[in-house]
């Protein structure tokens, strides 16, 4: 008899099915008993962000992707969040975009505590492809919510114009 009939061979085959749904799950919906199985590094464009309307900017064609994303109608106060789902640790946010005299400053959040205050992308000359990093901690693995906020400017204005977002291990 082949095994595909075996009876036994079918229900061992079912427990490891179940047994590899669990797995999947528990690192889908952070139910997992080991920080091992959490992912270490997140990435995003800004204009995936949830907030403020966007628009994207082509004209900047230094830009890294060649545009840069930014308020339609400027504002202190702004904001937008990104999510992800991470291990316990100590992380490096980075923040790649464009300084300039009509820049605004940035306040970081992680799940409503702030982890970085007053990060300005003010600059006297325009410059692209800046990036901005600073570290933080995450005490519990599982899904965090990352909330940008537009906390006032030293310029002229509160125009916020970014690329990308990302995470990486501060051990990199």
């Amino acid at each position: 008899m082949s095994d595909l009939y075996n009876k036994t061979y079918v229900e061992k085959t079912f427990e490891k099915i179940q047994r590899d749904i669990s797995l999947v799950k528990s690192k889908l919906l952070g139910t997992a008993k080991s920080a091992n199985v959490y992912p270490r590094r997140a990435s995003w464009f800004f204009i995936d962000g949830v907030g403020t309307t966007l628009e994207r900017n082509s004209n900047y064609t230094s830009a890294e992707h060649k545009a840069l994303w930014s308020q339609v109608s400027e504002a202190d106060g702004d904001s937008w969040t990104f999510s992800a789902v991470l291990a316990v640790g100590s992380y490096t946010f980075h923040a790649k975009g464009r300084k300039g005299t009509a820049a605004g400053i940035l306040d970081y959040y992680l799940d409503g505590t702030a982890i970085e205050t007053g990060q300005d992308w003010y600059a006297a000359a325009a410059s692209d492809n800046e990036t901005e990093t600073f570290t933080f901690s995450v005490a519990t693995a599982g899904y965090h919510i990352f909330r940008l906020t537009v906390n006032g400017k030293t310029g002229s204005d509160y125009r916020i114009m970014l690329t990308r977002l990302w995470i990486t291990p501060t051990a990199d």
